[in-house]
């Protein structure tokens, strides 16, 4: 049974890309708004009755695309995703802290194309996966990026062979992360 829907956002599309619960019921999603020049990556927080208690967009002069989140233990959250500057696309991580404010990005890759597909915190440390062309042997190889809690990076690792190859999830267990997506080498 259907127990409520709602829209959001502005006078355009919006897409949301994922979606998570808190442990105080309250429901937080993020994705796309296109209602703007520019498309822009946001951060939505509702109640569990799905009234809107922030709208929260990244603002800025390049579009940007959030496709993952990760909850910090304050509450905080960030957004993984990509920018898009001309023809080259950045993969990006965006923080929103935890009343709903937009506090700064970070972004990562060469000069090829990057994107960031999933994004999980184990401890302070986030972990970020995704594609990459600037890097490894192939169209596009696995790209896996791991940061500090402010978002400086710590390293980075690429996967692939000769074809197209990107990760599009991430698990952490028993101190092993877990990736899966496609392959094509």
């Amino acid at each position: 049974n259907v127990i409520w829907t709602k829209h959001f956002g502005g006078s355009g599309n919006q897409e949301g890309r994922a979606v998570i619960t808190k442990t105080d019921g309250h429901i937080a999603i993020t994705g796309t708004d296109y209602s703007g020049t520019l498309p822009q990556a946001f951060f939505l927080e509702l109640d569990s009755a799905g009234t809107q208690l922030v709208y929260q967009t990244l603002g800025q002069s390049f579009s940007s695309y959030a496709n993952s989140f990760a909850i910090e233990r304050n509450g905080g959250y960030w957004l993984a995703g990509y920018t898009a500057n001309g023809a080259v696309t950045n993969a990006l991580i965006a923080h929103i802290n935890s009343g709903g404010v937009y506090q700064g990005h970070t972004t990562f890759g060469g000069t090829g194309n990057e994107e960031f597909t999933t994004i999980t915190r184990v401890g302070n440390v986030l972990f970020m996966a995704g594609s990459s062309t600037s890097y490894g042997e192939g169209g596009s190889d696995l790209y896996f990026v791991a940061a500090d809690s402010v978002g400086n990076q710590l390293f980075d690792e690429y996967a692939g062979g000769t074809g197209t190859d990107y990760a599009n999830g991430l698990f952490h267990r028993n101190g092993l992360i877990y990736l899966t997506g496609y392959n094509n080498s």
